[in-house]
């Protein structure tokens, strides 16, 4: 997951700084999964807006 978003090194010093910055990342992974996988970013955003009405 870290090399796929190009992350390196942990930037915040800690335990808890490396959990944030891991959990961060993971966010961030799941959003470009499900981008991916529903087909872009137009689309996303109808099936978000589908979801509020």
């Amino acid at each position: 997951m870290k090399r796929n978003l190009g992350i390196t090194d942990f930037l915040l010093p800690g335990r808890e700084g490396a959990q944030a910055e891991i959990s961060i990342a993971a966010t961030c992974f799941n959003i470009v999964r499900m981008i991916t996988l529903i087909g872009g970013v137009k689309e996303l955003m109808g099936q978000v807006v589908a979801l509020q009405s």
